[in-house]
């Protein structure tokens, strides 16, 4: 399955990085992963890996974390 491509910065139209290990401390023993935005730093929940899940899907969970976006209101 492919990574879905991560879609520039909500609220400055910066690049975003997919991250590994929390923000502020590394686990080595679990495995997490978040977006954030390399101009501003805003950044996603931190996605914890869960034992039934694979590495890739709790990395594309962070992914769709970011790449969602509010409802327009478009007319």
């Amino acid at each position: 399955m492919d990574k879905p491509e991560l879609k520039p910065c909500p609220f400055c139209g910066g690049k975003a990085k997919l991250k590994l290990g929390m923000p502020y401390q590394q686990k080595p023993d679990r495995k997490q992963a978040f977006v954030q935005c390399t101009s501003c730093q805003a950044k996603t929940i931190t996605c914890f890996r869960l034992p039934y899940q694979s590495w890739e899907d709790t990395k594309r969970y962070a992914i769709e974390a970011w790449n969602k976006r509010g409802i327009t209101n478009d007319v």
